[in-house]
């Protein structure tokens, strides 16, 4: 950062400034990632937590996964800012934004880093995940009032998938459906993840730029299509404006909907970027 300020006043180029800025911010989040880490005197412990379920609870009773955000107050204080848990055996389904108190046995992020393979502990450092664990035993305790207005699209993404599970059913297109439309890619089975992988095509499921592009062309025509109907009723303003904004628009709920993962930020962000300067 300091190398970019002193170039950036040396040839009087505020774009010299991006790469220190961007070096600055990504140390802020390592830090930040690094800090919100399990305590190792708890690691292995039984440790009573209360807090809120915040994401779509994936799995069937035998084996059910969620993240879970510890609520300020008792022992829950000591513990990262958000936890994947699971829970074997559970008696019952939990539901998004629902409150729970849990018995859990917690450990720090770690995992296998052989290469060309999945490095676990480098994917909860980038989702903020500072512990995961197992459920011993646990309470549902219902949804806050204001869950609505805390969780929305973590809300919106839950309903979502219970409707298309529900007009789905057990048909193996079910949790494709679901992972294209809310980016559930625990959706889908073993052997359908299996399929796509030996054609190929596994990349197609992870909602990334090609995706929400799509959504936002879509979306861009249909507001143009519209701005020209208007115009010919005697509206003013140009289509092209009103294309931009409905695509940003649809690009950004789609992105929400999606989960928010790295990829569809960054796919929202250079949608903006392309927005803002039409």
């Amino acid at each position: 950062l300091f190398a970019g300020v002193v170039c950036a006043s040396v040839w009087r180029r505020a774009w010299l400034l991006g790469p220190g800025a961007g070096f600055w911010l990504t140390a802020l989040q390592l830090n930040a990632g690094l800090a919100d880490r399990l305590d190792p005197a708890l690691e292995g412990q039984p440790v009573r937590v209360r807090g809120v379920v915040t994401s779509v609870p994936q799995g069937t009773l035998d084996i059910l996964r969620f993240r879970f955000s510890p609520l300020p107050d008792g022992d829950s204080r000591a513990l990262p800012q958000r936890i994947e848990l699971t829970w074997y055996d559970a008696p019952t389904r939990v539901d998004a934004a629902e409150t729970l108190e849990l018995e859990v046995k917690l450990r720090r992020p770690r995992g296998f880093a052989n290469p060309g393979g999945r490095d676990n502990e480098a994917r909860m450092l980038r989702d903020h995940v500072g512990a995961s664990g197992y459920v011993r035993s646990g309470a549902r305790l219902g949804r806050e009032s204001n869950a609505a207005f805390r969780y929305p699209a973590l809300l919106a993404r839950a309903h979502i998938a219970s409707i298309i599970r529900d007009a789905l059913g057990e048909r193996p297109s079910a949790g494709i459906v679901a992972g294209l439309a809310v980016g559930l890619q625990d959706a889908l089975s073993r052997d359908q993840w299996l399929q796509l992988s030996r054609s190929g095509t596994s990349h197609l499921m992870a909602i990334s730029g090609l995706h929400i592009a799509m959504v936002a062309a879509a979306f861009a025509w249909l507001g143009g299509r519209a701005q020209r109907f208007r115009q010919s009723r005697g509206a003013t303003g140009a289509a092209r404006d009103v294309s931009v904004v409905a695509g940003a628009i649809a690009a950004l709920g789609y992105s929400l909907l999606a989960g928010w993962s790295v990829p569809t930020q960054r796919t929202m962000v250079m949608i903006a970027c392309g927005a803002a300067a039409l």
